[in-house]
């Protein structure tokens, strides 16, 4: 038996399998779920108080389906240098430098400030309302906010606050500044818990495309460093360097790590599988 053990959960919704399941103790935890064949079979939601371990890989727990996307085996790494084209490995350079810089940059950037000339478009007027996860809400008082305010179905509520837990924010609302604030307000009164109330953050529509873009672009290039040693090397050259002209910022492997605890769990899942884990 081979065990990829995902993390350890507590209150975070699990989810069982009623066509793959060995029996009814073999649950995957929401992140695996979503990324597994068991998310379109007939499954049965839980939380817990006691805890427990995600079975995503136990070969005794699930008749098919044993590991989620995120835990399929490993690639057969490219292990021999020549098999990087000649000048490849300067293009490939220039590329994960523009790449790491562009995804540091707009995954830190402050909502506030306006995006650079060059990353504009014709979305200026357009905001989103952004759930965040406070890690202190349930499940079902996230649903039962989001049914009211936003006038949805339990269902649509449920893919809400079961994409916050995984992502660590989604949006519930685009369309103009003061709609989103109107949204914002509705949405954390009467919330208020353990001192904090539901957090909605409103971000312009065109920052939100950069950062789910920077996200995608830190997953390709994590996805080409685990399939050529040669090129993870390279990458980990890019985010070690540090600039010549600017000795204070540092490194960007600096500058994620002085940033980590700003940003959600997508975003951070993002830059440690890359910057981290290589």
């Amino acid at each position: 038996m081979q065990l990829v053990s995902c993390f350890p959960f507590t209150e975070c919704p699990h989810l069982l399998c009623r066509d793959c399941g060995a029996d009814g103790t073999c649950v995957l935890c929401s992140e695996c779920f979503q990324r597994s064949a068991h998310r379109k079979h007939r499954y049965k939601m839980h939380t817990t108080g006691g805890g427990g371990f995600c079975d995503c890989g136990d070969e005794e727990a699930w008749k098919d389906g044993v590991r989620c996307e995120i835990h399929q085996p490993a690639v057969r790494e490219l292990d021999v240098e020549s098999s990087v084209p000649s000048g490849m490995s300067v293009r490939a350079y220039g590329v994960a430098e523009q790449c790491m810089r562009y995804a540091v940059d707009v995954l830190s950037w402050n909502m506030n400030d306006p995006l650079p000339l060059d990353l504009r478009e014709d979305m200026d007027d357009y905001y989103v309302a952004v759930l965040v996860n406070d890690e202190v809400h349930s499940f079902d008082e996230v649903i039962h906010k989001m049914c009211g305010v936003l006038k949805c179905s339990s269902v649509q509520a449920l893919q809400l606050a079961t994409e916050v837990d995984r992502l660590g924010r989604t949006s519930v609302l685009i369309g103009s500044k003061s709609k989103c604030e109107e949204a914002k307000t509705e949405i954390k009164r009467g919330t208020l818990k353990k001192g904090r109330e539901l957090r909605v953050d409103i971000i312009p529509a065109l920052l939100l495309a950069h950062q789910e873009c920077a996200i995608q672009l830190l997953q390709w290039l994590r996805e080409i460093g685990t399939q050529c040693a040669v090129l993870r090397n390279l990458f980990c050259e890019v985010a070690l360097k540090s600039p010549a002209n600017n000795a204070v910022s540092g490194s960007m492997l600096g500058e994620v790590l002085s940033m980590d605890a700003l940003l959600w769990k997508d975003a951070r899942n993002a830059c440690q599988q890359l910057f981290m884990r290589q």
